[in-house]
């Protein structure tokens, strides 16, 4: 097979595991063949240390054991911290002073070296999130390295591997929650580990700023506010705990929301998300009250053929505070209070206020 059928086999590889996370094996597999590697990996890096790792050319116990080490004896650190290294940009260890500093080190000497893997392995960030990296790497023995045409190979997987990234992201977030908006009175809303909505911006998001929800104004900066309550709510509902629960809010005029932090399943794939790091982590219900009775009451009035006197009526007098309050924020006598919601019981078929409450409340 030429370079070229390697190549357009390794990208067409890529897109079918950005639909499908079970063929990144393939995928993975497919990118190696194309850059002529020993091995190639990808991996989740979590303030430099690798969380997760998926390497199909090696036995994943090894893997593991890398992991561990690394986590327990490393402590290398370079002068250009992956973290300041562009999107796609492919780099290696090439300073000698870092070459030096790697191949003294005991993750060098206890696992690189044991696995036949060479210093000049090269690298790409693939997609950052808050403190974790998706990183993609490709390895040839210890006796062989990569070229600078090498690396433009490099440089050109990883322009798809990019775009995977972001078919990725949009497929979950479309398919692990229904709408963004379910009415003007009750939002669904989608965030990641790191509190950070994901998706398209809501229509609502105004009033999830004044009820202290999100911290910013615009969906592209925005996140939840740094209140514990909720926080430790989206916590419980990710593995293992995987927990429903719910808190209140109030703005600045005395109007309250409540908001219902539901779990989110990601599915039993272990190779899911490699490239999603934005994943889904918790739904959340965001329920402003007042205005999912006016709703409900708007709702009824359809059903009932309710007039529009009788529904400002009935849209007042769920508030609570009586038959005379109602009759001076419309402006009208109390008997004609009393003989509207008269005429409401009897289209609607109940006989008490607090029918009519308990109905819309619903």
């Amino acid at each position: 097979m030429s370079s070229g059928d390697q190549l357009e086999k390794a990208v067409s590889a890529i897109y079918e595991a950005s639909i499908s996370p079970d063929a990144w094996d393939r995928a993975l597999a497919a990118i190696a063949e194309a850059m002529g590697a020993s091995q190639s990996a990808m991996m989740i890096l979590e303030d430099g240390r690798l969380t997760r790792g998926c390497m199909p050319l090696m036995d994943p116990e090894h893997l593991r054991t890398y992991a561990e080490i690394q986590a327990e004896y490393s402590s290398v650190t370079f002068d250009t911290p992956a973290t300041s290294v562009a999107l796609g940009r492919v780099v290696g260890i090439d300073d000698p002073n870092d070459r030096n500093i790697f191949e003294n080190s005991f993750e060098y000497r206890e696992w690189w070296r044991e696995h036949d893997l060479g210093i000049g392995a090269i690298f790409a960030n693939l997609v950052f999130s808050g403190s974790h990296i998706a990183q993609i790497g490709v390895y040839r023995s210890r006796k062989s390295g990569f070229a600078a045409r090498d690396r433009r190979k490099l440089s050109r997987i990883c322009d798809h591997l990019i775009r995977a990234a972001r078919i990725s992201k949009r497929i979950e977030i479309h398919t692990s929650a229904p709408a963004h908006s379910t009415g003007d009175q009750t939002w669904i809303l989608v965030v990641d580990r790191d509190y950070r909505l994901l998706g398209n911006e809501p229509c609502n998001l105004k009033d999830l700023h004044s009820y202290g929800v999100v911290a910013h104004g615009r969906l592209s900066d925005c996140s939840i506010v740094l209140d514990p309550r909720l926080r430790n709510l989206v916590d419980e509902a990710q593995p293992p705990s995987n927990k429903a629960g719910s808190c209140s809010f109030s703005n600045d005029d005395g109007d309250w929301a409540w908001v219902d932090v539901m779990p989110v399943s990601e599915g039993e794939t272990r190779y899911a998300n490699w490239l999603n790091l934005d994943r889904p982590a918790a739904l959340l219900q965001f329920t402003i009250p007042r205005k999912r009775a006016a709703l409900r009451i708007l709702s009824l009035a359809r059903d009932f053929c309710l007039t529009p006197a009788e529904k400002s009526v009935a849209i007042e007098i769920v508030k609570g505070d009586g038959r005379a309050a109602v009759a001076r924020r419309l402006g009208i006598s109390e008997s004609t209070v009393r003989s509207h919601l008269s005429v409401i019981f009897e289209k609607i078929g109940i006989h008490r206020q607090s029918e009519l409450i308990e109905l819309v409340a619903r």
